[in-house]
């Protein structure tokens, strides 16, 4: 735990008062900050991290030994990554540099994502957010959080309403992850939204008023398609209703363990209400955010049932590390309540924290090892 404590703060802490210096020296305080969770990273045992087991350790000897050939037509592992790490391979066979170039890759587009959307005042905040809230991933599921982190990075494209470079970014970021197609749906998010976008608007006001013309109708086919669908998938519904509460009750007596949806949901539904107190005006960026982590947040719920759907979750909630900075940047003129809010949000993530990675024991990165420093 000392180890992820010490990059934390070192790495904030140079990021926060990296803008007080010339640019020069700023960028290399930054390029440090970036370099100290790669570094922690690389370092590591295999075993901190499940999937360091599961295909970490195990696609990289066998790049190394025999090919990215062999990796691509005897394993499920996706193009792009097989290729990333096939380069790595053909420089060094030592697995410390995989897992450091892939958590450098990681926080490098983070801090492009951050640079783009955010002001310098905000940029260390979002990679605080990140840290408490994801970088615990990122040592696990690295395929994924490399996908997120491209989506995240696609953020520029949506603001700009290019589609197509979007589009671009999914499929690379499906190069590295499969379950990344289902970000398409943070553009169309941010695409309702727009309000510039005049004939979007009179389209979506064409459906609604065919809709009320035949409201009736279509109130009854939904009734009828709905009682179809719960006979039809009863055992289904019943078996997700059973997990859910058997998890409620689990929390309840104190016996639960791992990664529970409910848990998951209590946290961010909590540093979400930090975001509700002031509510901006006619402000997009803020909407999407809030529509973003509200999907976010429907999508944990079928955690229990299917880890797919949870996949899904992460790539909606991984928006929180530029959401949560630009709500504060919005309301800045409210200081004491902005600061506050900061407050409770550092707070609640602290907790989530230290319940779910460390108590829970939650990706399984806790404890640290380190044969390279004897840890």
């Amino acid at each position: 735990m000392v180890i992820y404590c010490l990059m934390i703060i070192s790495s904030y802490s140079l990021i926060a008062i990296s803008r007080k210096f010339s640019e020069k020296f700023k960028n290399i305080l930054i390029l440090i900050a970036l370099l100290m969770p790669a570094f922690v990273a690389g370092a590591r045992d295999i075993g901190v991290g499940t999937d360091t087991l599961v295909y970490g350790e195990k696609y990289f000897k066998i790049v190394c030994e025999q090919g990215i050939q062999a990796l691509l037509l005897y394993t499920d592992c996706e193009i792009g990554y097989g290729l990333f790490i096939y380069i790595i391979s053909l420089f060094t066979h030592n697995i410390f540099w995989q897992f450091f170039w892939i958590e450098f890759v990681i926080v490098l587009l983070i801090w492009m994502s951050i640079y783009n959307y955010l002001e310098e005042k905000y940029r260390a905040l979002a990679m605080l957010i990140y840290y408490l809230l994801f970088f615990p991933f990122s040592l696990n599921i690295m395929r994924q959080s490399i996908a997120m982190a491209i989506i995240l990075f696609s953020m520029k494209f949506i603001k700009q309403r290019n589609f197509y470079k979007f589009v671009l970014s999914i499929i690379a970021a499906a190069s590295f992850q499969k379950t990344s197609v289902v970000a398409v749906g943070i553009y169309l998010v941010y695409w309702i939204l727009d309000d510039k976008k005049h004939t979007q608007k009179k389209c979506i006001k064409d459906i609604f008023q065919k809709i009320k013309k035949y409201a009736r109708w279509a109130i009854i086919l939904f009734a009828i398609g709905l009682t179809v669908f719960i006979v039809t998938k009863s055992r289904d519904i019943i078996t997700f209703l059973h997990f859910y509460f058997d998890d409620f009750y689990a929390i309840y007596n104190g016996m639960q363990t791992g990664g529970s949806s409910l848990r998951m949901t209590f946290y961010f539904v909590a540093m979400l209400l930090t975001a509700l107190l002031i509510i901006p005006k006619r402000n997009i960026d803020y909407k999407f955010f809030i529509c973003v982590m509200v999907l976010g947040i429907i999508f944990i719920q079928l955690k229990n049932v299917s880890t797919e759907a949870y996949r899904i979750a992460l790539y909606y909630l991984y928006f929180a590390i530029i959401g949560f900075p630009k709500y504060f940047a919005v309301i800045r003129k409210h200081r004491t309540s902005c600061f506050v809010q900061k407050l409770v949000l550092v707070v609640l993530m602290i907790a989530y924290y230290i319940d779910f990675f460390i108590l829970q024991g939650y990706n399984h990165i806790f404890p640290y090892t380190s044969s390279m420093f004897n840890l």
